[in-house]
């Protein structure tokens, strides 16, 4: 199995094409075996997890080119730090939650509190 890819996620765009059917085919289909459906309000290029992760890599590479840690560092950083919490809760709900203000981030409150 060294070329099987496991999907864990599905994102779906209401957009005319395909027709909103399908996309709730699709959606149920993935909910059976398990995935998150994230539908979005538009179509666009990539998927949204893959464009923070790629945000991530960008600040990683910053920080390495700064000589502000080594990888091995930054992995540790981010393993017991952020990524604990965005796995839980996502991180616009991390900011939430940890404002001074919270105020400031209404729009980033967490659907379930």
């Amino acid at each position: 199995m060294a070329n099987s890819i496991i999907a864990t996620s599905f994102e779906a765009s209401k957009t005319t094409v395909p027709p909103k059917e399908a996309i709730a085919i699709a959606s149920e289909f993935y909910r059976m075996t398990g995935c998150e459906v994230v539908e979005l309000a538009r179509e666009i290029d990539g998927y949204i997890g893959n464009r923070i992760q790629f945000a991530v890599f960008r600040a990683i590479l910053y920080l390495l080119s700064q000589g502000v840690a080594d990888l091995e560092a930054i992995d540790r950083a981010i393993a017991a730090g952020p990524a604990i919490r965005w796995a839980v809760i996502g991180p616009s709900s991390v900011f939430y939650l940890g404002a001074r203000d919270s105020s400031l981030y209404q729009e980033f409150r967490p659907a379930r509190a």
